[in-house]
């Protein structure tokens, strides 16, 4: 009844309302068993609601019974951890409201603590996404608020890397920690796998039947949360497994920086910050120019300049004006982000760099800021090879991945230059030039279907897609690449790629539109795309686009970038393929022949992900 009179208040708006729902609010709590899991979401209900009525006051009583309701819901340990991570987001939030930046910042930390006790991996991918939906943007507050609590770079950065990307995170646990401890101890990866899974399908919400006494289940869910804080303790005194499941330490982060500095923004309405590493330390640059309202009015006027299809061709009228905007807002991307961080001393002796895009950065194309008339030497691509990366896990995930150096290399090239419903597409460069280039087998799927590309992709170390695609900003997973099923378009969704084993990826090109976009929304943090989902497989370099590549850029730009790395296999390091130098140089020269330079729409969208 609680939550019915808030949501009516929040339609009504009439102080009746609101006093009616903390009312109810209040003699639920207080009908309700105090050691009873479910509690804890009643006392969200009512946190709620006092929180609103202190909005309005702006009383002390108000703020003091609203952060009760809330520390008393955050500290109940035998709750759903959904639960209790709420309650500590909106405690940490009514903090930042008064700037209590310390008491902000550990109702933060708390809440991205209880993150490894929420396993969505055993959760259906559209209901992964709705809870993690929920905790939209929780990693740039809490980042936020430990810098005004005057915290370190690593202790920002850390919260940051703890709270976006779960699902992929998930992913790579299991491939990684928890395959290390099913191998090392398969008896306690057994008893955890089990407590955390009991835990993630418990709901804090039984219905209107629920009853007030605590059911077995609620019982078991007390248990398997002890349980489940006794068994990581044991894990982590495992040689080799001391971290398991915890953030990485700041001696590891700048371990991965070795090739190059790595930089994360973050963006929040508090402060606006870029925080790079290194393998000599770990600063923060602050960005006095940058908001969070420009860093979203930005990006949609972005997407809006870079809207199409590879077969699309746009009105010249049109092409102009759009033109004339998205040079406006680069530059403004240049000066307000880029520019300060490729300023700092210990980044100008790097060539290579790594931008994370987990967050509401990702929406942005930081490798194609800046000013890039005639000349002008005030743009990334002038300054840097740039390359992209979801988060630091991510990278290491990457890099770590053995290569069986035994392997021949095998290409499986997917060709769909027609596809029923859509434009055709000119792919003869690209087929042409691997089929000349490459050096070993390729497998040619000409408008295959999903069967025969997900079949074949478990064995090829090279993947190239040449065709159409397309992203759903509603649910990031449904995006994907179409291809032709008995006449008919297929879409090979990214949530079908979950369950793929590549034994040897080692390179995917995606020739098709939107392939590297993330979708912008409630799952920003999460940065869920289809390069990142190839990452995710495997494969340790990815060739995507930021938005819809034209039809001829994207075969002549495939065609220089295979050209360029074929012929730098002598220039391997440790057997490594220069993708991201290859693909700097391809965009480059395809940006240097006339009337390209300013036409950034044209050659912008192409991007490397990878290590």
């Amino acid at each position: 009844m609680s939550s019915l009179l808030h949501s009516k208040y929040h339609q009504s708006g009439v102080q009746e309302d609101l006093t009616d729902a903390i009312r109810n609010g209040q003699d639920a709590v207080e009908a309700i068993p105090v050691d009873h899991p479910d509690r804890a979401g009643i006392l969200n209900v009512l946190g709620d609601s006092l929180r609103c009525s202190y909005k309005r006051s702006k009383s002390s009583e108000d703020f003091d019974a609203a952060t009760a309701a809330f520390g008393a819901a955050s500290s109940q340990e035998n709750a759903a951890p959904i639960d209790r991570i709420r309650a500590y987001k909106d405690l940490g939030s009514l903090f930042v409201d008064c700037a209590r930046w310390a008491e902000a910042s550990q109702a933060f930390e708390s809440a991205i603590g209880l993150l490894p006790q929420v396993s969505p991996r055993t959760l259906p991918r559209a209901d992964q996404q709705y809870v993690l939906g929920g905790l939209s943007g929780l990693s740039s507050i809490a980042a936020a608020t430990a810098l005004q609590a005057n915290r370190t770079a690593a202790d920002a950065l850390a919260l940051v890397e703890a709270s976006r990307c779960l699902i992929a995170s998930f992913a790579m646990n299991a491939r990684s920690d928890v395959s290390d401890l099913r191998r090392k101890s398969p008896s306690l990866c057994g008893e955890y796998e089990k407590y955390r899974d009991g835990i993630s399908r418990h709901g804090s919400w039984r219905g209107p039947t629920a009853t007030l006494e605590k059911s077995p289940e609620d019982k078991s869910l007390g248990r398997s949360l002890a349980d489940l804080v006794e068994v990581e303790a044991k894990i982590r005194r495992i040689p080799g497994l001391e971290r398991f499941q915890l953030p990485p330490e700041s001696d590891e982060l700048m371990r991965l920086a070795d090739k190059g500095p790595i930089i994360t923004f973050n963006i929040s309405s508090i402060r606006c910050d870029a925080i790079i590493v290194t393998p000599q330390r770990i600063w923060v640059r602050n960005l006095p120019k940058l908001t969070y309202d420009d860093v979203h009015t930005r990006a949609r006027s972005i997407s809006t300049r870079t809207m199409s299809r590879r077969n699309v061709k746009v009105r010249v009228s049109k092409k102009r004006s759009s033109r004339k905007q998205l040079k406006k807002d680069l530059l403004w991307l240049w000066e307000s982000a880029v520019l300060p961080v490729l300023e700092e001393p210990d980044v100008q002796q790097y060539r290579n760099v790594w931008w994370v895009t987990g967050g509401s950065v990702g929406l942005l194309p930081i490798h194609a800021a800046g000013d890039h008339s005639e000349g002008s030497l005030e743009n990334t691509i002038s300054r840097v090879v740039s390359s992209y990366t979801s988060t630091f896990k991510a990278l290491k995930y990457a890099r770590e991945k053995i290569r069986d150096e035994s392997v021949d290399h095998r290409l499986m090239l997917v060709n769909v230059p027609n596809t029923p419903g859509y434009g055709s597409l000119n792919t003869h460069h690209e087929v042409e030039v691997l089929n000349e280039k490459f050096g070993g087998p390729v497998t040619l799927l000409n408008h295959p279907g999903r069967t025969d590309v997900l079949e074949n992709l478990r064995d090829c170390t090279f993947a190239h897609f040449a065709c159409h695609g397309t992203s759903n900003p509603q649910d990031p997973s449904e995006g994907g690449i179409m291809l032709v099923e008995d006449g008919e378009p297929v879409l090979l969704k990214i949530s079908e790629l979950d369950a793929v084993n590549i034994r040897h990826a080692e390179f995917a090109y995606l020739s098709a539109c939107s392939t590297a976009e993330l979708p912008a929304g409630k799952l920003v943090d999460e940065a869920i795309h289809l390069s990142n989902s190839f990452q995710m497989l495997g494969f340790r370099h990815v060739v995507g686009t930021m938005w819809g590549a034209d039809d001829h850029a994207a075969g002549e730009i495939a065609r220089m970038f295979y050209e360029g790395l074929f012929s730098k296999s002598d220039e391997r390091r440790e057997g490594e393929l220069p993708v991201a130098q290859a693909l700097h140089e391809a965009v480059k020269k395809f940006r240097g022949l006339p009337g390209n330079r300013e036409n950034i729409a044209k050659w912008g969208p192409f991007v490397h992900i990878g290590i």
